[in-house]
């Protein structure tokens, strides 16, 4: 079993949280199609994603890359609340505690695994590695998003009032089991539901059918996921 601390090298809200020109290069391909390699897909799925930087550093890279297509996220993280989901459906006796030995990750992040943030940029231009560490275009996705800050975790964040994400509802021992997994339940669901038309809409047939509600859903999946941390670090915590 892997560990899975929540401090981590991903700073708090307010940070600049800069990303090294491996970090940068290696996301430009993931994104490119590498992300739906098989084995790949396999060690996302065991590690809920990544850790809270990195998960924060692809949805920054792709805002970048591709502004209003973020497609590859949208797919990972659907499947990755599909699986949430699967693992919150329980019976029997001594149920609450078999969700939280599901949810706990079964390998490492890949990025840091790969030791990517210490690897070089390749072949990548210079200019090709700025438009990478563009953050706007990521605040702008969030700021035209649905109401995401009403799902911040409320441990990842002082301003928060929000279900905890899944690395917090593992951490904290002392919790309800059965209250809380009710309400997980219910978020996990409503995430899965509007994550599920936001992955649609880049379908040729069903474009521009997302609503803000369904693209906010990326951005609540990611937090549910990985934590907040990465995320508010870039875009901003709740008012």
């Amino acid at each position: 079993m892997t560990a899975e601390p929540i401090a981590r090298n991903l700073g708090l809200a307010g940070d600049r949280l800069e990303f090294s020109d491996g970090e940068i290069h290696f996301l430009w391909w993931f994104i490119q199609g590498s992300i739906m390699n098989p084995g790949t897909r396999r060690r996302l799925l065991a590690a809920w994603g990544m850790c809270a930087r990195h998960a924060a550093a692809f949805l920054a890279v792709e805002a970048a890359y591709r502004p209003n297509w973020m497609h590859a996220g949208a797919l990972l993280y659907l499947d990755l609340i599909e699986h949430a989901v699967a693992a919150l459906t329980t019976h029997g006796p001594f149920g609450e505690q078999r969700v939280i030995r599901r949810l706990r990750p079964t390998g490492p992040c890949l990025m840091c695994d790969l030791a990517v943030d210490a690897a070089g940029r390749g072949a990548a231009s210079d200019a090709l590695i700025e438009r990478g560490r563009d953050r706007a275009p990521l605040r702008h996705f969030a700021a035209e998003a649905g109401n995401w800050a009403a799902f911040v975790c409320r441990r990842c964040s002082s301003g928060a009032t929000g279900p905890l994400c899944r690395r917090h509802l593992i951490a904290d021992a002392g919790l309800d089991l059965t209250g809380e997994v009710r309400v997980q339940r219910a978020t996990l669901g409503h995430i899965a539901r509007h994550l599920f038309r936001y992955a649609r809409s880049f379908r040729w047939e069903c474009r521009q059918t997302d609503t803000p509600e369904d693209r906010a859903a990326l951005l609540e999946a990611v937090g549910w996921c990985s934590g907040w941390s990465g995320v508010l670090a870039i875009i901003g915590g709740p008012e």
